[in-house]
């Protein structure tokens, strides 16, 4: 789904026109976009990645980076979760014997964040759906309409509940 549907659609569920539309409630309905976005990846639908690391004894999280799925050296193979530890950005492997080569990581990540110009998000159809609920709650509460906002925000909740169950 594009991101400007998304946005239409939290306008449409929010009794809003299109036609008035300010770019700062467009900011406020992309933000949220972009914090339920993170729910859903971290939550719902794990993506992963891997990436080649050349050999440092301190290696450099992707900024994308969530979780740790599986670390791998060239020569060593797998490592174990007590070879190494996550220190705010960066990997610091214990294997003595490690002195060279490159590490394989893979992890699952956050999508970078979306903007007015993205075009197509990479989520499924209901996800985009529990978007813009999500979006429509955080326009409501900037106008102060709480009761309005409550039932957007039990809607995404509940749609994040019921993707869990899949």
């Amino acid at each position: 789904m594009l991101l400007k549907d998304i946005i239409n659609l939290a306008y449409n569920r929010s009794d809003e026109e299109t036609e008035d539309r300010e770019t700062d409630i467009d900011n406020i309905m992309i933000n949220a976009i972009n914090q339920g976005a993170g729910l859903i990846a971290t939550k719902l639908e794990l993506k992963t990645k891997t990436v080649t690391l050349l050999y440092s004894a301190n290696l450099k999280i992707p900024s994308d980076f969530y979780k740790l799925v599986e670390l791998n050296h060239v020569s060593y193979g797998k490592l174990a979760i007590t070879d190494y530890d996550i220190a705010g950005d960066l990997i610091i492997h214990k294997v003595a014997s490690i002195t060279s080569g490159a590490f394989t990581l893979t992890y699952i990540y956050v999508p970078v964040n979306v903007t007015i110009e993205t075009s197509d998000l990479p989520y499924q159809d209901f996800h985009c759906i529990a978007l813009a609920a999500f979006a429509a709650y955080q326009y409501m509460l900037s106008q102060k309409r709480t009761n309005e906002a409550t039932m957007f925000l039990n809607e995404f909740m509940t749609i994040m509940e019921i993707g869990k169950g899949k």
